[in-house]
């Protein structure tokens, strides 16, 4: 029986005029999808062919919920931008 191949999207970049949009958008895109792809991997242990507890359940839910906020933290902090101070306009002066 012939074996199937994968055809695997590449992450190469395809000219030195690329934005960093793009580059964002061809290198995000099959990083997400792998990882989707990997979560319904895990879905496929919730079968009668494997013995789990609710504990076990819990444990992976924790590390998959804790990685996801640990990356969407990356992404909120470099939206974070520094505040500057200054004294309200109208003041009276001493």
């Amino acid at each position: 029986m012939a074996k199937a191949t994968q055809t695997r999207q590449t992450t190469e970049a395809p000219v030195d005029t690329e934005t960093k949009r793009e580059r964002f958008e061809r290198i995000g895109q099959p990083r997400v999808n792998r990882a989707l792809h990997a979560i319904k991997l895990i879905g496929n242990l919730a079968s009668s062919n494997y013995e789990w507890d609710e504990a076990d359940v819990e444990a992976m839910r924790a590390a998959l919920q804790d990685q996801v906020d640990k990356t969407l933290f990356l992404f909120e902090r470099r939206k974070e931008t520094e505040q500057e101070f200054s004294f309200p306009t109208g003041g009276t002066s001493h």
